[in-house]
This record gives C-alpha cells, structure tokens and sequence, in this order.
C-alpha cells in the first residue's frame, strides 16, 4: 500500500539514460543531485528479466522554477530492459496509456495529483 509519495521512479536503458535525464533537466525544473553506478543486491534478481550485476542510479531534484515539478525522481538505468512499457517520456512528462480514462484520473486526484491541459500533475 501506498501511504504517501516520497519521489517517482523511472527505469530506462543504459542507452537511453542520458536522454531520459536531459529531458527532465532541458526544463529547468529538474537538476542532477548524483549520479552512480551500484551494485545490485541478489535477492532482485529474481525479480528482474534481465538480471545485471551493476546499474546506474541518479537522483534528480525539484529546481522549484516550475511549481509543477516538486517531487524527486529516481532514474535507473540497466543494460537490457522491457521495451513495451505503457509508460512513455515524451517532453519531461511521463504519459501512459489507460483503458478506463475515469478509474485513472480518480486515482491520481485521490493521491494528490491536479489536473491541468487534460494532464496531472504534482
């Protein structure tokens, strides 16, 4: 159960990291706190489909320039991920796909979330 968001996780390729984290920061909104590479803890590998020795970690942080952007995001990279995630970065906004558009927002509005430009934002 969720009680209360302490930052968002995004997970990417090690090809696609440096995109991910340019499209977070390109904005103003988002600045690079660290960034590292760690080694997993076996008890994941079970967990994983591709299972890796190591992967990257960084962590952004809120500039606060964009009042939107307030929560940290977590960003970790793997040498090998699932291509087909519902989860798309497109601009520095994280969108997904959804078959019950009304189930969806009542969620996001129950977390917190406000709605903007047909968006949610935190």
């Amino acid at each position: 159960m969720i009680i209360k968001f302490d930052h968002l996780s995004y997970s990417c390729s090690e090809k696609e990291e440096e995109s991910v984290i340019k499209e977070f920061c390109n904005s103003g909104s988002y600045r690079v706190q660290f960034h590292e590479k760690i080694k997993n803890v076996k008890i994941k590998e079970n967990m994983m489909q591709y299972p890796s020795e190591f992967h990257g970690l960084t962590m952004l942080q809120p500039t606060n320039k964009n009042e939107t952007a307030n929560f940290p995001i977590e960003i970790t990279s793997y040498p090998k991920v699932r291509g087909d995630s519902p989860y798309i970065l497109k601009n520095g906004v994280i969108e997904f796909r959804t078959k019950d558009q009304k189930e969806s927002k009542s969620f996001f509005r129950q977390m917190g979330f406000q709605e903007e430009m047909g968006g949610f934002y935190f």
